[in-house]
């Protein structure tokens, strides 16, 4: 009996000496990383570093083709059509001009073309005149990252050609073409009706510099 009560007043010795039994609570899955620094403390006036990290994320963009311009030609008259050919200027300044967002931040370059299609003689659908040539004259490029950019002066009647393109690494950001003029040369009808002629001009923007697509 003295034995029993003996052992038993051991245990609950052992158990109060032991102290009160702490939960540990469970790592917090959200908690952020950390930059574990070694336990080594600088001594004797050395010095100790640690490295950590900081960094953000940047949104890419769109490519968008903001602006094209309105070709409006001077007159020309049925006596010069059916004596040979004609090429026509521009008539004042070329709005809204020829103008290029990028800001995908890739810096992959970009391409626009240009195509003519066949002029019509408004109120007479079976009457069309193709033009022998359409071409941009010279043209002031400004932009965010546009050295070495130019307005090409390739025929685009009838074929879609580049009239403005962006190599890999230029073109980002905005650039704008002020072009100052255009010519259209008409060739020669001697079955040329009188009236006002119209064409749709297709502008093609693509994502990366290509060759001339016929």
């Amino acid at each position: 009996m003295v034995k029993w009560n003996g052992w038993w007043l051991l245990a609950l010795a052992a158990g109060l000496a032991a102290g009160p039994t702490i939960p540990v609570a469970a790592a917090d899955e959200d908690t952020p990383e950390q930059t574990t620094v070694g336990a080594g403390a600088a001594a004797n006036g050395d010095a100790t570093t640690a490295n950590s990290v900081a960094d953000f994320d940047l949104e890419g963009g769109t490519l968008a083709l903001v602006a094209v311009p309105v070709l409006h030609f001077e007159r020309a008259s049925v006596e010069e059509l059916i004596n040979g050919s004609k090429t026509l200027k521009t008539q004042g300044e070329l709005t809204p001009q020829l103008q290029v967002n990028d800001y995908r931040g890739s810096n992959a370059g970009w391409q626009v073309t240009a195509k003519l299609g066949a002029f019509q003689l408004t109120g007479a659908a079976d009457r069309q005149l193709i033009a022998d040539s359409i071409q941009l004259g010279q043209a002031t490029v400004t932009g965010d990252n546009t050295a070495t950019l130019a307005i090409d002066s390739k025929n685009f009647s009838g074929i879609a050609n580049t009239v403005l393109a962006a190599p890999q690494g230029k073109g980002s950001g905005q650039t704008s073409a002020k072009i100052a003029a255009a010519a259209l040369t008409l060739p020669q009808d001697v079955t040329i009706l009188a009236g006002n002629y119209e064409a749709t001009i297709d502008w093609t923007l693509t994502a990366a510099p290509q060759a001339t697509q016929p």
